[in-house]
């Protein structure tokens, strides 16, 4: 069974570079018409593509650790959350207000807002299905109806700090900034895998295409049968996954 480490972006820029050497080796018996296929030419494309392979994993890496920042500052809102909703029962809110209280904590936590409860669809007459709202987005917008219901109720006044309403609305900005973050370091990275993808693949210019004009024109120099054709023909390029 053939590795898959035969196949990718990478193994396309190391074997270019193999074919590269190739070129080199044959010296002055290689002389190409196009001068996009001379030796000078590949170098620069095999630099611009090893250098772009390398922005990606720059870009990848930011996009992780922004994820990775995300999950454990939302890991951090469930329970400061439940601290606040904890708090907010002992102040002199109404029954209404620590109701809504309620329903945002059970909606925080992915659970039914009216436990046991099942409403019927209007037009079908069925049970609607329970749709649990523990998205990042979700999560953000039931801190702000939140901090809403405690800007609301004069009686919320705690010793905390982590638990005082200014130390509540900095969170919530820190929180906004990192959902931000993973969708600019996303864009980033998609970006930089298109350039990636332009070096290696586009059509006339790409690397893959220029080490198919070099094997035929070393083809087209030494013949088919000839030992430096069989030298170049087994150097593997993939091509752009559709």
């Amino acid at each position: 069974m053939a590795s898959t480490a035969k196949y990718g972006h990478v193994i396309n820029v190391s074997n270019f570079h193999k074919l590269i050497k190739y070129v080199i080796e044959y010296a002055e018996h290689y002389n190409p018409a196009s001068t996009h296929l001379m030796p000078e030419q590949l170098h620069i494309l095999a630099s611009k593509a090893q250098q772009q392979l390398a922005e990606v994993i720059v870009k990848n890496t930011a996009h992780q650790n922004a994820i990775n920042e995300r999950k454990q500052a939302h890991k951090e809102l469930e329970l400061l959350f439940n601290r606040i909703i904890n708090c907010f029962y002992l102040t002199e809110a109404s029954a209404e207000k620590i109701a809504d209280a309620i329903v945002l904590q059970r909606k925080m936590l992915g659970k039914k807002t009216q436990s046991g409860k099942t409403k019927n669809d209007p037009v079908t007459g069925l049970p609607k299905k329970f749709k649990s709202q523990q998205s990042y987005h979700h999560q953000l917008q039931h801190l702000a109806n939140l901090i809403a219901l405690l800007q609301s109720e004069p009686s919320y006044d705690v010793f905390e700090n982590d638990l005082k309403l200014s130390t509540i609305l900095a969170f919530q900005k820190s929180l906004i900034q990192k959902n931000t973050n993973v969708t600019l370091t996303y864009t980033e990275l998609s970006n930089a895998r298109i350039a990636r993808n332009e070096i290696l693949y586009a059509p006339d210019t790409g690397l893959i295409y220029r080490a198919a004009m070099v094997k035929k024109y070393i083809q087209a120099l030494y013949g088919f049968t000839s030992p430096q054709y069989a030298q170049v023909r087994g150097i593997y390029f993939m091509k752009e996954k559709k």
